[in-house]
């Protein structure tokens, strides 16, 4: 199920599948503008000797800009409803909707120009596909990114690393930022 897009949020759908594309090396399956599903958890039956009564399965959705939970909510229960199958019901938890901070947020044009400064390198506004607590924010109206220092290869992995200059850059960034919105010259 694709999303809906402003203009202003292409440019950044579009960057971000290019930083994935050259993360991974390859043309790689494009997760940004579409629902993507993973069914993380499957069980069923009470013992190993018998037929199954029942199967559970639990499926970790990710919803893109553009889709509505009641969407994916319709989707499902008219998936189901074709099926024909009979006592299959479905349970949606959704945390949050799909949320992003506007290309050009005053955050992200500070972040965005200080990184090309310091870094002396073309820096891509991109949207972050992988769940945070930044839709909290967002929520309460406040415009909110996500940065910093992070090295790919182990990220989110046993003995995670980042590099000493990636943080001293990435203070340097927040500061200058932090600056630029409180009108501190």
């Amino acid at each position: 199920m694709p999303g809906h897009f402003s203009a202003g949020q292409e440019k950044a759908l579009e960057n971000s599948l290019y930083i994935a594309r050259q993360a991974l090396g390859e043309k790689g399956q494009n997760a940004i503008d579409h629902l993507t599903a993973n069914v993380g958890m499957i069980s069923g039956g009470t013992k190993i000797n018998m037929v199954p009564d029942y199967c559970e399965a639990v499926v970790d959705m990710r919803l893109p800009i553009g889709i509505k939970k009641e969407e994916i909510k319709a989707a499902v229960e008219e998936l189901i409803a074709k099926s024909g199958v009979e006592g299959v019901e479905a349970e949606l938890d959704f945390k949050a909707e799909a949320n992003h901070t506007d290309y050009d947020a005053a955050i992200v044009k500070a972040v965005h120009g200080h990184a090309e400064k310091i870094w002396n390198a073309t820096v891509r506004p991109a949207y972050q596909w992988a769940s945070s607590d930044a839709k909290y924010y967002r929520e309460l109206g406040i415009p909110t990114i996500q940065f910093g220092p992070a090295n790919l290869e182990g990220i989110h992995s046993y003995n995670e690393d980042v590099d000493v200059e990636d943080v001293v850059h990435s203070a340097e960034i927040y500061m200058l930022t932090f600056c630029d919105l409180l009108g501190i010259e």
